[in-house]
């Protein structure tokens, strides 16, 4: 469960690319915005994929950070989120990657991350063995992270905000 610090939970989702990825994630903002209506939800991305995002109506905040920053620049940029907002009380990373990692530590009290099949995925290609089975949706894959939290699936798929726009993806 998130701990709370005066009744509002605070919430950062890391996903920093790639469009497809993000759109992806969108059933998982929106479930988490449904399981938590109250808290602070805000959403850490490429700044080259902040358009994706920044209509949202379940997200707070959008922070951008420039892919090409290396580790330096990523310790910056994390401690100054938390000297500006503080320290969330959980991170979603649904990145899983190096970079997402020393994010995660700086930023969050709790982190629930992506366990990403890359073996497995490594093993298909190299051998044309297929130990990925059973075969899980992207978005599905999402929601497995926040399980421990109580968010359900509510079956209403894909979604991108253009302006005040909903469009809902089949």
């Amino acid at each position: 469960m998130i701990a709370t610090q005066n009744g509002a939970e605070r919430i950062l989702i890391i996903r920093i690319s790639s469009a497809g990825d993000i759109i992806l994630a969108s059933p998982l903002v929106r479930m988490l915005r449904a399981r938590f209506p109250d808290a602070t939800i805000d959403m850490v991305t490429a700044r080259e994929f902040i358009l994706l995002v920044e209509n949202a109506p379940y997200l707070n905040n959008v922070i951008a950070l420039e892919r090409s920053w290396g580790l330096r620049e990523l310790v910056t940029f994390a401690r100054g989120v938390v000297r500006s907002t503080g320290r969330y009380d959980v991170v979603v990373d649904i990145h899983g990657s190096l970079r997402s990692r020393v994010r995660r530590r700086l930023l969050g009290r709790s982190v629930v991350r992506i366990r990403k099949p890359t073996l497995r995925k490594g093993l298909l290609v190299w051998t044309g063995r297929n130990r990925l089975r059973p075969i899980v949706p992207i978005p599905l894959l999402y929601l497995e992270v926040v399980r421990g939290l109580d968010v359900v699936d509510d079956g209403l798929g894909l979604e991108v905000f253009i302006g005040d726009t909903t469009c809902p993806i089949a």
